[in-house]
């Protein structure tokens, strides 16, 4: 385990953006590791999500830790109790069952890019018909994209990483790649392949919501859950989070 300290927000941090601490213990929060560019421990804060919910935490005031664990020990650690909350995590039925959701913080949106040039009159995944498209393997399947593959309106490339989707697209040898376009972008600048060489198609795929997830156990869990999401509210309003966001 490691604490982010000078990377994201230094460990136990006074803070007092409200003037008063709302909460009386410091917050232990844990989120996992690349992800970029929403998770990263390589980027300056963090990656954007550490940005987000640090700065809420600040303008909640109070004292807050934020610790880089392995996803999964994050998310059952939050359950159990060790951790008061983690983030940033997809809205399923499932993880509903077991811990509380804040309201969602980042949406992100899952594209299909192609090789600038090739995109014209195409708007979404419903445009294709005949192409390849690139999804590493291991990576799941957007269920509209499955269906494609099974009705035989496009075939899938499953290369082991997005730097090999991407370079494929790039050299004309699949037609597409899809995956979310913050992640898509950020790779390519990472690997030498500049936006103006790529055509992300206008209709997102899917919008997923994401959040931070609350501690059941937690207590005063309602209270911080509530404050929160008008802390976030409150910086969305001003135009704070968007200066975060790509």
């Amino acid at each position: 385990m490691s604490a982010l300290k000078n990377k994201i927000v230094p460990v136990c941090v006074a803070l007092c953006a409200l003037g008063t601490s709302v909460q009386a213990e410091t917050i232990s929060v844990a989120t996992g590791d690349d992800w970029p560019p929403f998770a990263d421990s390589q980027m300056a804060g963090g990656g954007y999500a550490n940005q987000v919910v640090s700065a809420v935490l600040e303008e909640m005031g109070g004292d807050f830790n934020i610790d880089v664990v392995p996803w999964t020990r994050a998310y059952e650690m939050t359950v159990t109790g060790n951790y008061d909350a983690t983030f940033i995590w997809y809205d399923t039925p499932e993880r509903r069952a077991e811990v509380n959701y804040t309201d969602p913080l980042i949406v992100v949106k899952t594209v299909v890019v192609m090789k600038a040039g090739s995109a014209d009159g195409l708007n979404g995944l419903g445009d294709l018909n005949g192409q390849s498209v690139c999804i590493p393997k291991g990576y799941s399947v957007v269920p509209d994209v499955q269906t494609m593959i099974d009705a035989g309106k496009i075939t899938l490339a499953q290369p082991p990483d997005l730097v090999a989707c991407l370079k494929q697209v790039q050299a004309g040898r699949v037609d597409a790649v899809i995956d979310a376009r913050a992640v898509l972008l950020d790779v390519a600048s990472k690997n030498g392949i500049a936006e103006s060489d790529l055509a992300v198609l206008p209709d997102p795929i899917a919008e997923a919501p994401m959040s931070l997830l609350v501690s059941k156990n937690m207590d005063g869990g309602d209270a911080f859950l509530s404050q929160f999401n008008a802390a976030f509210h409150k910086l969305e309003d001003e135009g704070a989070i968007a200066e975060i966001l790509p």
